[in-house]
């Protein structure tokens, strides 16, 4: 590859996770449950508890690697989560998105092509996947010779090869006058969770300082005993010229989870604004309140009022008492009970 074609070099990169994470999903879910001769069944079966039909489930798509990487699986809860730290379970969200653009089509800037590297080596270094990892700095060193003074972000940085997991951070502290403004629904639910109800309206993200084209936003809910969905990364480009706005994000809560809620509680929605190097910008957290997963509440009203059927069972104890007032009423004005 001569030429630096964005897409090119993230279809090489995508490539390269599924040959690096795909012998150690294997491993670890053959560790987890060897008594499943198929690791994807256990996908399978999520899905199926939540309503999700896929007709075929491929042990090579990158997007189900990627899934066993950052999902929670029942008893088995998160199968990765004594392996990837928080940085690298990140990275694992941040690549869900870019091979999902990567799969509808949509173009990459170089700054993003250079990110999806960082945090495709990150992750493979995570799980031990070294040699996996330094077949993508070919890639890296071609995606650098494609940045110039119109599409660095900064062009004064000294090193720019891929970013090794120890080169992080260790202390995240907020850097610069960037602030976050979100705007969630005030209560989540086992419903909202069984409906798929989107979470957060709107993220405006104020920044301040030099721009940055492909900084991360990574969007959780987090309750007092954990997290009650999976880590939704989003990659945003930040600038001083106008708020970056981040309308209805693919956030979600984990049906699981959620309808193991057996006590209404208090939660929150996490933000998270990271640059390229993974430095913190800024976070915001928003309370909400948790309910128990036999829990409904008319707020907000008209949306509470559509989940309403998906929150009455047939097999609930309220419907028998109900079913004979209505009954009753029924006798009572036509004289027939029904």
């Amino acid at each position: 590859m001569s030429e630096f074609e964005p897409r090119a070099v993230v279809e090489s990169a995508l490539s390269a996770l599924v040959d690096g994470l795909a012998p150690v999903v294997r491993a670890r879910f053959a560790e987890l449950a060897p008594p499943i001769p198929e690791w994807t069944e256990i996908i399978a079966l999520k899905d199926r508890q939540s309503g999700r039909h896929v007709d075929r489930y491929n042990s090579r798509d990158l997007s189900i690697l990627l899934r066993a990487m950052t999902e929670s699986f029942g008893t088995l809860g998160y199968p990765f989560s004594g392996i990837l730290n928080r940085q690298s379970s990140n990275c694992a969200s941040e690549l869900r998105d870019v091979r999902n653009r990567w799969a509808h089509n949509e173009e990459f800037s170089v700054a993003e092509v250079y990110r999806a590297l960082d945090s495709a080596v990150i992750l493979l270094r995570a799980v031990g996947a070294d040699e996996t990892a330094a077949r993508l700095a070919p890639l890296a060193a071609l995606t650098l010779s494609a940045l110039t003074p119109d599409s660095a972000t900064d062009t004064t940085q000294p090193d720019l090869e891929p970013i090794d997991a120890t080169d992080r951070p260790l202390a995240d502290v907020p850097r610069g006058g960037t602030t976050i403004d979100v705007s969630t629904i005030p209560v989540v639910s086992y419903v909202h969770a069984r409906n798929g109800v989107p979470l957060v309206d709107e993220i405006t993200i104020n920044y301040i300082g030099p721009d940055i084209d492909a900084a991360s936003v990574e969007i959780e809910v987090v309750g007092e005993l954990g997290p009650l969905s999976d880590p939704h990364v989003v990659i945003a480009r930040l600038t001083n010229a106008a708020a970056t706005i981040i309308r209805a994000p693919e956030l979600r809560l984990d049906t699981a989870r959620m309808a193991d809620m057996q006590h209404p509680t208090v939660g929150s929605i996490c933000v998270t604004v990271r640059d390229e190097e993974g430095h913190l910008l800024a976070s915001r957290d928003c309370d909400v309140e948790v309910l128990a997963a036999s829990q409904w509440r008319a707020e907000p009203l008209q949306l509470s009022l559509e989940l309403l059927p998906g929150f009455v069972q047939p097999q609930a104890a309220a419907i028998a008492p109900l079913l004979v007032e209505a009954s009753d009423r029924l006798r009572s004005s036509t004289g027939r009970p029904d």
